[in-house]
């Protein structure tokens, strides 16, 4: 019955101490909260200037080449033969 007093006892112990020192330690460090809130105020600065400095961008959707091979590259094994020592390009 000793031993059981004696754990229930402990146990208790150990759980107020793991109170008291999760009640002064706070979850995140002071110069964590002051970085978020920081980066908060650059990326709302930065959005606001975003819509001022950066004009939407119109663009003819049917200039843009969307193919899968743009410049014609030959991909059977004779182009590998035909590559250069110091060019990526089949001559």
């Amino acid at each position: 019955g000793q031993q059981l007093t004696m754990f229930i006892i402990g146990e208790h112990v150990l759980f107020l101490l793991q109170a008291g020192v999760s009640a002064f330690v706070p979850e995140e460090p002071s110069d964590v909260i002051d970085i978020k809130y920081f980066n908060r105020h650059v990326l709302a600065i930065l959005g606001r200037r975003r819509q001022q400095l950066v004009p939407p961008v119109h663009s003819n959707l049917k200039t843009i080449d969307l193919s899968l091979n743009p410049e014609n590259w030959d991909s059977d094994s004779s182009a590998s033969s035909l590559m250069t020592s110091g060019s990526s390009r089949p001559i």
